[in-house]
């Protein structure tokens, strides 16, 4: 399959798999998605899981996105790693940026390790924070402490 079919294949499979689980989710923010490798997050500004692109749920080896949806983010990790998550959604709803490198095994039990990076993301027209993107990327890197931007 030629590259440009395969990108269209995965934007398309990202569209229909965010409105078959009830979320809305535009052409430019699905292309945006399926063009990177990392595990891709869009979060409520309370830190419930609105959507994982699908690259994200190969990363994380999750098979169906749909009993993750509305979980608060931080149930997916483990409980060392939790009160972290928390204050970097609590920063990124208030506008800020963040990272942190933390350890998480994947849902089927991989040891893996994720450098991770939050930002709010305001409302069309400006305003207050509207939702919160997060991107995890795989790293060799020893676990962080929270950083601000």
């Amino acid at each position: 399959m030629a590259p440009q079919q395969m990108a269209r294949t995965e934007i398309t499979r990202d569209i229909e798999d965010a409105r078959a689980h009830g979320v809305e989710i535009d052409m430019r923010t699905a292309t945006l998605m399926a063009f990177s490798p990392d595990c891709v997050k869009l979060l409520e500004t309370d830190g419930r899981l609105r959507y994982m692109s699908h690259n994200g749920r190969c990363a994380m080896e999750i098979p169906d996105l749909g009993p993750v949806l509305g979980q608060e983010w931080w149930a997916l990790w483990p409980e060392r790693a939790r009160a972290l998550l928390k204050d970097a959604v609590e920063l990124a709803a208030q506008g800020r940026q963040v990272n942190f490198v933390a350890e998480c095994p994947t849902a089927a039990g991989t040891p893996a390790c994720w450098d991770v990076t939050l930002t709010g993301i305001a409302a069309e027209g400006g305003g207050s924070v509207s939702e919160i993107v997060a991107v995890s990327a795989s790293t060799d890197k020893p676990p962080s402490e929270l950083v601000v931007y």
